[in-house]
Parts: structure tokens; sequence; C-alpha cells
């Protein structure tokens, strides 16, 4: 993942499974959770490091999704926000409601002013409950936050939050 960010899977045993893919709607990378072949029911976690909300700033928290090989309902794909834990295991996790991905590129602007003078953790979240198909794939791309409320990891890289794959993975200007 990129720097400052975590990736956790609950359920199936292995390693999360986000990877920087080149199918990207700008740049070179994007963020893309490939599933995991059948049998396996499981969570994967892509985790923001912890973002101030400042008030004034707290604008959209917005980003780019994609849907390859859909399952037809045996996956989810949520974002997801803490204001503990960045760790999905202790539970502090709380979704948000935002459209499905669709098979191209679509934009997604979630609205964080209710969340201002919090710290919080953002998550994007691929879930697959049904162990008798493959899992589909998300693609995750073009993250952008508030202005105002860029982690230190994200302001120390002008550009972007770059991580040590080269995926750029959050904008930030």
């Amino acid at each position: 993942p990129p720097t400052g960010w975590r990736t956790y899977r609950t359920g199936a045993e292995g390693s999360p499974a986000w990877e920087p893919s080149s199918d990207a709607r700008s740049g070179a990378k994007a963020a893309l959770n490939r599933g995991m072949p059948p049998g396996a029911v499981y969570q994967d976690w892509l985790v923001s490091p912890p973002i101030h909300l400042r008030a004034g700033g707290a604008g959209f928290f917005t980003f780019w999704q994609k849907a390859i090989d859909s399952t037809n309902g045996a996956e989810q794909h949520t974002v997801a926000i803490s204001f503990g834990s960045p760790n999905p295991a202790d539970g502090q996790y709380f979704n948000l409601d935002y459209p499905a991905p669709s098979t191209e590129w679509q934009k997604v602007s979630l609205w964080m002013g209710w969340f201002t003078e919090q710290t919080v953790h953002l998550a994007s979240k691929y879930e697959i409950w049904n162990t008798e198909v493959q899992g589909g794939q998300w693609l995750i791309d073009d993250i952008v936050l508030p202005d105002n409320t860029m982690p230190d990891a994200c302001r120390s890289q002008p550009g972007g939050l770059v991580g040590h794959l080269g995926q750029r993975l959050v904008a930030v200007g």
C-alpha cells in the first residue's frame, strides 16, 4: 500500500489482495482488489492513515471506482469510517452509503462535513461471502481528501501520496 496506508484481511487466510494495477483512470496505477478463488469468505481492507477533519475544511472525500468480473451479488464494496482504531478487527468502523461500482469508471463523492473536528480512518472494504464463485475485481483510483485534512504523509509529497510500488493512490493537489 502507499506510505501511511494499511491493508487488513478478516476471515480467510492469507494476505490482503490489494495490489497496483495498470488499469488506471489517470496516471500509471490504481489500487486493485483481485478477489479470491471459490471457497473463501473474507473482507479485504485498504485503510487510510489518521485524517483530522478540520472545521471549515471537511468537504468531500472523492475517489473513482470500477468493477471487473462482478460476481452478481456474491460480493460487496464498501467505504467505511472509524473514529478510533484503524484495525477492522476492533469493530470500530461504520459503513458510509455510496453507489456500487459499475463496469465503467465512476466518481464517488462522500460528504465529510458531518465529521468536522474528528480524527478518522477511511477504509475501502471488499467483501466476498459466496464460497462457490470467484470474487470479482474492484479498482479504486484518484482518491482526494478534503483540502485542509491531509495527513502529514500526504503533505510531504507534492502531487500525491506515492506508495513504495510507485502507484499514485491519493491525489492531494
